[in-house]
């Protein structure tokens, strides 16, 4: 269970990200199921959103790998925008190098 004064959980608001476990690509828990948009994520502001969060997880763990929370800010239209650069590149498509294909 979250714990409201833990450490270890980010401040809120908050919103829940992973990997699809079939194709790798990063997902965001929009509050009935995952989607590719980080504009759609489900945000949570308190301890129990953030809970909720947590029945998540465990009802995708055949879906998404590595699930975990991350801080955002709320833009001009109430989506979030992740809060950290690591965050922002994955949000954005990353990876920031472009690997060439090499046949």
């Amino acid at each position: 269970m979250i714990q409201q004064e833990s450490s270890k959980r980010p401040a809120f608001p908050l919103i829940l990200t992973g990997n699809d476990l079939l194709r790798g690509h990063v997902v965001y828990f929009d509050g009935a199921g995952w989607s590719e948009r980080p504009s759609a994520a489900a945000v949570a502001v308190d301890v129990a959103g953030a809970e909720a969060f947590e029945a998540a997880i465990t009802a995708s763990a055949n879906q998404v790998v590595d699930p975990y929370l991350v801080t955002v800010a709320l833009g001009p239209g109430g989506e979030p925008v992740p809060a950290h650069v690591r965050e922002r590149i994955r949000a954005s498509g990353g990876p920031t190098i472009a690997f060439a294909e090499t046949r």
